[in-house]
């Protein structure tokens, strides 16, 4: 990533100054890597039980609520119905598979980019080359999203490890290993559509902020006749990454929220994906079909509300 380079270059900068090379690319890294894993890990055994009733609800299946005996499939009639039932561990069930998911995921994006060229002049190679990082990051990460989605929405089985055993068991030994390999990578497709629309998002909104306020900071100091006779001030035409981590972290919270408003319709198709696939891909169509028709009855519904007596009306 091009942050990557000027964060290295600005950490190198600061060592020739003190006649020490302390900074290495295995440092950091590795100090990146720490920086991704620590939040992605507590958020997702945080919000666990959270998780877990949205993806049931992305399922939406009538199984479900004859379990929990409830009439509407709500997070919180889930979470409610789940604590009830199977109590406080219940609630944070298959939380181990997505952790693994979320560690296993920056590490090699992480070693991946660090021997990529960086040298990217135009949007469209840049877009390409992070498609290309996430994509192979995605092959070593996504059986466990696959697992997770399963043993989540799987109350016969209650330990992690029996369910890898099972999988194993039930889609490599028993039967062909193709299928077994293609079971645990289902819906994979939809993960790179959703992927290729995040990035399609994000990377040129992340770019237009951190141009707009490097150029509202240059504007304020010329303006500012105590901030340009300042030669501590801050010249904005060679911030780095480090001053504008603070702009970042709220700006990216921004757009990674716009991309995840956008994509969410594909990331609820992929969870139902790999939840039918197990049960063949005529169960995952009849998924489709049913939600598709509740979907135009639910707009014609909405039409009929909006335009009652419209023709009564117009006479």
């Amino acid at each position: 990533m091009l942050q990557y380079e000027k964060l290295k270059e600005r950490l190198n900068s600061i060592n020739i100054k003190r006649n020490k090379k302390r900074v290495t690319d295995t440092r950091l890294q590795l100090t990146q890597y720490i920086s991704h894993i620590i939040p992605i890990t507590t958020q997702r055994l945080i919000l666990s039980p959270f998780i877990r009733s949205s993806l049931i609800c992305q399922i939406n299946s009538n199984k479900f609520k004859q379990l929990f005996n409830i009439n509407n499939l709500t997070p919180i009639n889930i979470f409610k119905g789940t604590y009830n039932r199977y109590g406080i561990y219940g609630l944070w069930k298959g939380t181990t598979l997505h952790i693994l998911s979320g560690i296993i995921f920056p590490g090699i994006y992480i070693i991946t980019n660090s021997i990529t060229n960086k040298t990217k002049s135009d949007y469209f190679k840049k877009y390409l080359e992070s498609l290309t990082i996430c994509t192979f990051s995605h092959l070593f990460s996504y059986p466990f999203d696959t697992c997770f989605t399963r043993l989540s929405s799987n109350y016969n089985i209650h330990n992690f490890r029996n369910y890898i055993k099972q999988t194993i068991q039930n889609q490599v030994i028993k039967s062909n290993m193709n299928i077994g390999i293609r079971n645990l990578y289902s819906g994979f497709l939809l993960c790179l559509i959703s992927t290729s629309t995040h990035l399609m998002i994000t990377l040129p909104l992340n770019e237009q902020i951190q141009y707009k306020i490097i150029e509202n900071i240059n504007e304020e100091i010329s303006k500012n006749v105590i901030l340009k006779s300042n030669i501590k001030s801050l010249n904005p035409i060679e911030m780095k990454p480090v001053e504008l981590y603070p702009f970042n972290l709220i700006f990216a919270t921004v757009t990674s929220f716009i991309s995840k408003t956008i994509t969410y319709p594909i990331d609820t198709l992929k969870v139902k994906y790999q939840y039918s696939s197990k049960n063949g891909y005529k169960d995952f169509f009849t998924h489709i079909k049913v939600n598709f028709i509740n979907l135009i009855n639910f707009f014609r519904e909405m039409v009929d509300l909006v335009y009652v007596n419209y023709i009564v009306d117009l006479v």
